[in-house]
């Protein structure tokens, strides 16, 4: 079954966006793929680390921070978020998960996002408040089919500052790799233009 249009960062590029934000590299990465950080509230779900996320403000800008107590359950936390962005009249809800290969995991994202983007818009429609946005916040996923090494060439890429989101041993150990390996190409480079 082929993934839905939402997985691209180049929609909406200037509009306020809310990033599921637990601390880590892959949520931080997210954030810096906005085209504008004070336009990003960054949502720290339950069990998420909040100092991390408080050091990304301090770096980046964030326009603001909430830090949920919402169930550790996966679709009960995209729902949290997406009654976050609504209430505060963001339509675009940036989710950092990230699969690689894993075809299973792909569907299982595609398909929890639509769900919950549905369901909430369906909770939308009962209510008689109005946030003035033109619809409902949309659950997108833009690094869903990125591995470790996708997101370690990115990190290196994007030149994240250490010690600003919590990094696994095997996305460090990537990063490492990636950073040694564009040493020697670079290396090689200009070796090569110098001969």
């Amino acid at each position: 079954m082929p993934l839905p249009d939402n997985v691209g960062m180049a929609r909406h590029d200037n509009e306020p966006v809310l990033v599921i934000n637990d601390g880590t590299l892959p949520a931080l990465l997210v954030s810096l793929m906005t085209p504008n950080a004070a336009k990003v509230t960054a949502w720290v779900p339950l069990g998420g680390d909040v100092t991390s996320v408080r050091r990304q403000r301090e770096a980046l800008g964030y326009g603001a921070i909430v830090d949920s107590d919402e169930s550790p359950d996966v679709s009960a936390m995209l729902l949290a978020a997406v009654h976050e962005a609504a209430n505060r009249g963001v339509v675009r809800v940036l989710w950092p998960v990230y699969h690689g290969t894993d075809l299973d995991g792909l569907y299982e994202t595609a398909e929890r996002a639509a769900l919950v983007t549905r369901l909430a818009a369906l909770d939308r429609l009962g209510s008689m408040v109005d946030t003035g946005t033109p619809m409902s916040p949309e659950v997108e996923y833009p690094f869903a089919d990125l591995g470790v090494l996708e997101l370690a060439e990115l990190a290196v890429d994007l030149d994240v500052p250490d010690g600003l989101a919590r990094t696994s041993p095997e996305l460090s150990a990537a990063i490492q790799k990636v950073r040694e390996s564009w040493i020697v190409e670079d290396f090689s480079a200009a070796a090569a233009g110098a001969a």
